[in-house]
């Protein structure tokens, strides 16, 4: 599927440039949803360059730390919207800006050969509308659009810190959307206490599932935690890879939830 999505503004004239865009739902749908695993856990693509806009929250049990005036208390983020932005070392320099929804993304070195772009405060959008995004690299401008219809994801079960036997399933449920082009992964990471002396951490990561309300962890892989406690994680989002100035670039519009829960 093609699209005119980009406008470049160049001494003055305006060059329209054909965009490849490929969704979810297209035929190789199956194929490229492995790249969403790999932005959503921060490790670094084949593409010219990553964005990355997620609506996230997390609720963390601190029993875990072993501190006596923190038992029973919990800490919620609330709903945070975060923009990462990452351009890989032959990006030929670092942008000269990167904005979404007009605002512009802080710097942020981690690497000597990646240039990292952030921002805590970018206001997002999940009903439908676009989301703007625009990056200038090597003199040149683009921009595109991202857009969902999915409202925040949230848990119907398990609830936070409730209870889990690992010899069960645990079927997981949260609030589906409308939205038939999005995505859901979901993840469930072992919760080391602060003098555990353990050098593995249980860990499960499902594939790309529909948007149906309803995963099931089998008990198989439940029993490989150790670890008292977890963190269940969801996320629901959309994607689009694109090509720009004859580079391929990875967008991904989310939103993710986390609690902990414990496993007995």
């Amino acid at each position: 599927m093609k699209r005119v999505l980009v406008v470049i503004i160049i001494a003055g004239l305006s060059l329209f440039q054909s965009c490849e865009k490929l969704g979810v739902n297209s035929t190789d749908e199956k194929i490229n949803l492995d790249l969403i695993k790999s932005v959503l856990t921060g490790a670094y693509t084949e593409h010219y360059g990553q964005f990355h806009l997620t609506k996230t929250r997390s609720k963390i049990d601190y029993s875990h730390l072993n501190l006596p005036e923190l038992d029973g208390k919990f800490y919620d983020t609330g709903w945070q919207s975060i923009a990462r932005v990452q351009f890989g070392s032959d990006s030929k320099g670092k942008a000269d800006y990167v904005k979404v929804n007009s605002s512009t993304l802080d710097e942020v070195i981690l690497s000597l050969d990646y240039y990292n772009y952030h921002s805590n405060n970018i206001n997002l959008k999940f009903d439908g509308t676009n989301n703007l995004i625009e990056w200038k690299l090597a003199g040149n401008s683009y921009s595109t659009n991202i857009s969902t219809n999915a409202s925040d994801i949230e848990f119907t079960s398990p609830t936070f810190m409730q209870s889990i036997n690992k010899n069960q399933d645990l079927t997981i449920t949260w609030s589906t959307s409308s939205e038939t082009n999005d995505y859901v992964y979901i993840s469930l990471q072992g919760v080391l206490n602060t003098d555990s002396t353990a050098t593995k951490v249980g860990y499960f990561q499902s594939d790309i599932v529909n948007d149906t309300g309803s995963y099931t962890i089998p008990s198989s892989e439940l029993i490989n935690f150790s670890e008292a406690k977890a963190t269940l994680s969801i996320t629901r989002g959309t994607y689009s890879e694109e090509t720009h100035g004859n580079k391929t670039y990875l967008f991904v519009l989310s939103s993710d939830n986390a609690i902990q829960i414990g496993l007995n």
